[in-house]
């Protein structure tokens, strides 16, 4: 009866034991299910960052990249400041027409420009010369200003030609400055694009590595728990099974006598 009940006993309380143990094994079981979901999700994740953006877990900033965005502006603020003075160049070759050329010195250093203001200047002296000899209406007073007149439209063409010229320039530069600023705008978006990619892919692999300790964690809960559910029947250990004695325990004779 003895040995029956303590058999019971260890039966009944390995069965007790056992399942919790069973229902705590399954429910970790799970949890490790999910969090290598999450890992496996996060790795895909990264995975794709990497490919489709070129981040790698060296990545950094590119110093080309960032170079290029320096000599830009270095070179767009050059060319603003030499739209600028464009600017007044061809305002005061465009007001010089009227007069020639003169008040521009940009007109004024061309040498078509320069040439014909000395020949217009030498037939105004040679008219006022003849002037003093002849009338108006004398033929060599007639030939010299017909010579000054002809001067005189070459002079406007030469000058119309060179604030043309000016002109264009202006133009090419305007057109420099817009490209510029443009490119200058596509690299500053590249520069930043790649450091929001750089970024992402850090905060996405700490993000992973976040996940494999839990996963790693969940994982060994789940290893104690079957180590545990081993040792269940090892708590409870019977000395030995009873006997059945062959001489009553009292009254002892021997001892009384």
């Amino acid at each position: 009866v003895a040995n029956a009940f303590v058999q019971a006993y260890i039966d009944e309380t390995t069965v007790l034991r056992a399942n919790p143990e069973l229902a705590g094994a399954s429910a970790l079981e799970e949890e490790v299910a999910r969090r290598r979901q999450e890992l496996e999700a996060l790795q895909d994740r990264l995975a794709a960052l990497e490919r489709e953006r070129g981040v790698t877990a060296g990545s950094e900033a590119s110093t080309v990249d960032n170079t290029r965005l320096q000599q830009m502006a270095t070179e767009l603020t050059r060319v603003e400041r030499e739209l600028a003075e464009s600017q007044e160049v061809v305002a005061a070759a465009r007001a010089s027409i009227a007069t020639n050329g003169n008040g521009s010195p940009e007109v004024m250093r061309n040498a078509l420009v320069a040439q014909l203001q000395q020949e217009q200047l030498r037939l105004e002296r040679k008219i006022a010369d003849l002037g003093r000899s002849y009338g108006p209406e004398h033929p060599n007073m007639a030939a010299a200003r017909g010579e000054l007149e002809a001067v005189n439209r070459r002079l406007r063409n030469a000058v119309s030609t060179v604030v043309a010229g000016l002109v264009r320039q202006h133009e090419a530069l305007r057109r420099r400055e817009a490209d510029l600023r443009a490119g200058l705008e596509r690299q500053r978006q590249q520069v930043v694009e790649v450091r929001q990619n750089i970024e992402a892919a850090r905060n996405l692999r700490q993000d992973v590595e976040r996940a494999r300790r839990a996963y790693e964690e969940a994982q060994a809960q789940v290893d104690r728990a079957a180590v545990a559910a081993r040792t269940v029947q090892a708590d409870i250990v019977p000395i030995g099974p009873a006997v059945t004695p062959t001489l009553p325990s009292s009254p002892d004779f021997g001892r009384n006598g």
